[in-house]
């Protein structure tokens, strides 16, 4: 018989919330997605039974391999993720990238998902999880270093660096400080366990870490449909590629950074 949460995905199972066209309607409803504690299990199905709903289904080793090669349910899969986005805040900016930004007025939508409502970290994990076995490992990343920059301001290759430049601080400076910049929200949990540092090991490099929080086979890092390299695995997890990664998307800043550098010196100055 084929997995529940295929047939979920094609529309050929009602869950007792509904189909899954009628939860993708809940996108903007952000109370009925903050107070349901049901339809995280169906939208994004992992390998772990859930603390919440002992009566949700747990996806296979097969239905994963089905999430992986069916286009279909690979698209109906974004919509899922841009939903639980749009619940924090965010928004999926490149879909073949997996960048992250905010969404207008995300900032307050940031803070009330996950400074005021904690059992929010335990949502996102759930999700990092199902990214991992569903073939979008490689929004993985883009999602935890976007938090880690709204909690600490700094970006993952600041992070790697023990001793940054005065260069890089200044970068730092001039993407946190200046005014018409975006500023973390997040700086509140940076002494909360249950966040930053858990989702961390999702995306370290780790191995064991990996593992331990993913569950995930080899055969499980074989990328989605979605990104035309079906049977392929993905290779952009190690920390030397996440930099690299970095590093290219930093370029969208490098000219906003060169213009205000100056302007940082003088309000420092002064």
């Amino acid at each position: 018989m084929e997995d529940v949460l295929v047939q979920f995905y094609r529309g050929q199972f009602r869950c007792s919330l509904g189909y899954l066209r009628d939860l993708h309607g809940w996108q903007g409803q952000y109370d009925k997605l903050e107070s349901n504690h049901l339809y995280i299990q169906w939208l994004f199905p992992n390998y772990f039974q859930s603390q919440f709903n002992s009566t949700a289904p747990l996806l296979s080793k097969p239905g994963a391999r089905v999430f992986r090669s069916d286009a279909e349910i690979a698209g109906k899969y974004i919509q899922s993720y841009q939903l639980f986005l749009d619940f924090l805040g965010l928004r999926l900016v490149d879909d073949k990238t997996g960048e992250i930004g905010r969404i207008p007025n995300g900032r307050t939508r940031l803070y009330e998902a996950l400074v005021l409502r904690h059992h929010n970290h335990l949502r996102i994990r759930r999700v990092l999880a199902s990214l991992a076995v569903t073939g979008f490992e490689r929004y993985m990343a883009p999602l935890v270093n976007h938090l880690r920059w709204e909690i600490l301001g700094i970006s993952p290759r600041e992070k790697s660096q023990a001793h940054p430049s005065v260069r890089r601080r200044m970068a730092a400076y001039v993407r946190t400080m200046l005014p018409g910049r975006e500023k973390p929200i997040l700086r509140p949990l940076r002494n909360i366990p249950s966040a930053l540092e858990t989702w961390d090991k999702y995306v370290d490099g780790n191995p064991h870490n990996y593992s331990k929080n993913t569950r995930a086979s080899e055969e499980d890092r074989v990328e989605s449909v979605f990104f035309g390299r079906t049977g392929q695995e993905f290779t952009g997890g190690s920390p030397e590629e996440l930099e690299l990664e970095s590093e290219r998307a930093e370029k969208r800043l490098q000219s906003t950074e060169t213009c205000c550098t100056s302007c940082a010196r003088l309000l420092m100055i002064h």
